[in-house]
């Protein structure tokens, strides 16, 4: 599998865009220095005929801006999740600031915090929530607080765990070989960016593939999570278990700096 014929779950394009979409991605790659947080460089998969930036010092290039995850764990035995997402073409720096149970599916924990900062230069620049979760009954209700208002933004069943789409980069791993082993799909609920309730969400094991590299291949195995309300999208591990490629419809998340044989 070449730049030229790359799987479909993470190639929409074809070779419309400049410079070519699957010669970009195999590039980012191929470098093997690894990083101590894990770094994901995005590109774009919806804009058709895409011409990337380029300057005097950078050459032309696809990326539309680029996430960083950080964990730490608690003393409590939770994990603290920080997440950074940089979209350069919208102009949003989205934070999310959240902890997580020492579980595989990383089940979030009462409360979060969202801070988004666009280049709007006016009072609509910055947006800041707290959030929250509830016991009602047989239910989990989930509120943000926005200005000392609280909004009620969904609910989700006591049955399923709630986890946040950024911990997919851990869940994903934590169950890859439950889900290849048996071939069934877990359910669960994700609070999108931590502001939308999805729920039931599927996860499952898809198929294994590998990529031809500029100095090497690279043996990857393939997931899918689909829900109700959320863009399909598919995740690919690598050998040790780390996703290397996270791709939706519209944007494709490739790791830096990551070790391959």
């Amino acid at each position: 599998m070449t730049s030229d014929h790359i799987h479909w779950s993470f190639q929409y394009d074809g070779r419309s865009q400049t410079p070519h979409f699957g010669k970009q991605l195999i590039e980012i790659l191929s470098q093997t220095a690894p990083t101590s947080e894990k770094k994901y460089t995005v590109l774009p998969n919806y804009w058709k005929g895409y011409k990337g930036r380029a300057s005097e010092e950078a050459p032309r290039d696809l990326t539309i801006g680029e996430v960083t995850i950080n964990k730490e764990r608690e003393p409590s035995q939770n994990w603290h999740y920080t997440i950074q997402f940089l979209n350069t073409t919208s102009g949003e720096n989205l934070h999310l600031d959240f902890y997580c149970a020492d579980d595989d599916l990383r089940t979030l924990r009462d409360t979060w915090r969202v801070t988004a900062i666009n280049g709007a230069g006016d009072k609509y620049r910055k947006f800041t929530c707290e959030g929250h979760i509830a016991s009602q009954e047989d239910q989990q209700r989930v509120t943000l607080v926005v200005n000392n208002t609280t909004l009620p933004i969904g609910h989700f069943n006591n049955t399923h765990p709630i986890t946040c789409n950024w911990t997919l980069f851990d869940v994903i791993p934590n169950l890859a070989h439950q889900l290849k082993a048996s071939g069934k799909q877990i359910s669960l609920a994700i609070l999108e960016d931590l502001e939308k309730v999805r729920t039931p969400v599927r996860i499952g094991y898809m198929e294994d593939c590998t990529l031809l590299l500029d100095d090497g291949t690279l043996k990857l195995s393939g997931f899918f999570v689909y829900g109700a309300g959320m863009l399909p999208s598919y995740w690919w591990l690598d050998q040790q278990e780390q996703v290397i490629i996270a791709s939706t419809t519209f944007q494709t998340f490739v790791l830096e700096g990551q070790v391959h044989d």
